[in-house]
């Protein structure tokens, strides 16, 4: 089993309409992003994976050029409900296509014989004391 971790911080700004205090007013963060990638695969990384994605599991590039999309903005600009719980659902999500779409998945026998790299969780820290965790159940 192979596990690659991301950590990568990202500066942006927030403020929650519906809630009763200091956060329902327009202020700013620096979210610290976790993510946990696991692969797991008896045969390693040979053959066609190597072929595939030049001996990476996942490129770290595109972890961080996706964490980097909600780099300096707003918040409420890109999400329904701007909390750190549900920035880590999407970028969740959005890590999980990325990474299908970046190994091409339809690749006769890849996925059957090789196993996908998966995102296990993500991370989104709003404090050094606080943090949200999403992971699909």
């Amino acid at each position: 089993m192979y596990k690659l971790r991301v950590t990568r911080d990202i500066a942006g700004a927030h403020y929650l309409p519906d809630y009763e205090g200091k956060c329902r007013t327009m202020h700013g963060h620096t979210w610290t992003v976790e993510v946990l990638i696991a692969y797991q695969s008896d045969l390693g990384l040979t053959g066609l994976y190597l072929a595939k994605t030049g001996g990476l599991i996942v490129d770290f590039r595109l972890i961080k050029e996706t964490i980097d999309l909600f780099d300096h903005v707003t918040l409420n600009d890109l999400l329904p409900v701007p909390t750190a719980e549900h920035l880590a659902r999407e970028l969740y999500w959005r890590l999980t296509g990325h990474i299908g779409n970046w190994l091409d998945c339809d690749v006769e026998g890849y996925t059957k014989d090789l196993g996908t790299p998966k995102v296990e969780w993500v991370r989104v820290w709003e404090s050094k004391e606080c943090y949200a965790e999403y992971a699909p159940s």
